[in-house]
C-alpha cells in the first residue's frame, strides 16, 4: 500500500547504519560482484537475458515494481528527455515529502528508493558480501564552471570542503578510470570523488539489472539520488591545458587556472 511504502521511504532517507562501522563496497567486493554479474552481462542471447531477469527477479521479489524500475532504467541509459522522467519524479516525490499518488512515476521512484537496502542485503548474502553503508563513486564533467568552483574553493582561505553542480539524479561509476572517459575532450573537466550513503543513490546494475546491465555494463554505474552532495576538498581531479592537477598541485592548478581565466567581479 501507499502509506507502507511511503513510511519505509521516509525511515530510508533518515536511516544511519546500524552497525558502529560504516561498510564501503570495496574492490574485494566489486570483484566478488563482477564474477557473479559478467555472465549474465550484455546482449549475447535469449538465454542470457532470461536468467539475467530471473536473478534480478530473486532480489526485486516483486514483479510489478522490477517491471516498472525496468522501463525507467531503459530509458535512462538511452539518455535524452527519457532521464529527466526519473529527475522530475524524483523531485516531485521530494517535494511531496513522500506521499504520492499510486501509479505515478514518483511513486515508483520512492517504491525503488524504500526497497534498495532490501535487495542489497538479499544479493549480499548470494554473494559471500557484506551490504554495503557507502559507494565510493566518481564523477567526471567538463566545462569551466566546475572548474572555477574548485578554483574558488581553494582561494577561499579554511575552505574544507566542496559543492558540487549536479543534477538531482545523477551518474556516477565505482570506476575512476570510466569517470575519467566522460571528461575526457579538449574543454576543461573535474573529476569527483565521493563516498555516497546508500539512501542517496537509486539504482545500479548489481541489484537492479536491466539496461544498467545488458547495455552499460561496463560502466559500473550508480544512480545518485540527492539535492546537495558536498565532498571534501581534496576529492578532486582537475583536467586543464594538456595537464592533469591534484589536491597535491593545487598552488600550481591555481596560478595556471588564473593565467588563463582571470577571476571575474563577485
Amino acid at each position: 500500500m501507499i502509506g507502507s511504502w511511503s513510511r519505509l521511504f521516509k525511515a530510508a532517507r533518515g536511516a544511519k547504519p546500524a552497525r558502529k562501522a560504516v561498510r564501503l563496497l570495496d574492490a574485494a567486493d566489486l570483484t566478488r560482484l563482477e564474477g557473479r554479474l559478467t555472465p549474465l552481462s550484455g546482449l549475447s542471447s535469449g538465454k542470457v537475458a532470461m536468467k539475467r531477469e530471473a536473478f534480478h527477479r530473486s532480489l526485486y521479489r516483486s514483479d510489478d515494481l522490477q517491471a516498472r524500475s525496468g522501463k525507467m532504467l531503459q530509458e535512462w541509459v538511452l539518455g535524452g528527455k527519457g532521464q529527466m522522467t526519473i529527475r522530475n519524479a524524483y523531485e516531485r516525490l521530494l517535494d511531496a515529502r513522500g506521499v504520492v499518488r499510486p501509479g505515478t512515476a514518483e511513486a515508483s521512484v520512492g517504491e525503488l528508493m524504500a526497497t534498495r537496502r532490501t535487495r542489497w542485503e538479499r544479493l549480499a548474502r548470494r554473494t559471500g558480501i557484506e551490504t554495503p553503508d557507502v559507494f565510493r563513486l566518481h564523477r567526471g564533467v567538463r566545462g569551466v564552471g566546475p572548474v572555477e568552483d574548485v578554483i574558488r574553493a581553494l582561494e577561499t582561505p579554511g575552505q574544507q570542503s566542496l559543492k558540487i553542480r549536479h543534477h538531482t539524479v545523477a551518474s556516477w561509476s565505482t570506476d575512476p578510470d570510466v569517470a575519467r572517459k566522460f571528461a575526457r575532450g579538449t574543454d576543461p573537466s573535474v573529476v569527483y570523488r565521493a563516498d555516497i550513503p546508500m539512501e542517496k543513490t537509486l539504482a545500479d546494475k548489481w541489484v537492479d539489472g536491466s539496461y544498467l546491465l545488458s547495455l552499460g555494463a561496463d560502466d559500473d554505474e550508480v544512480l545518485v539520488a540527492a539535492r546537495n552532495i558536498e565532498i571534501p576538498l581534496g576529492r578532486f581531479e582537475v583536467h586543464f591545458g594538456g595537464r592533469t592537477y591534484t589536491a597535491a598541485d593545487r598552488h600550481a592548478l591555481v596560478r595556471d587556472w588564473r593565467a588563463q581565466y582571470p577571476r571575474a567581479a563577485d
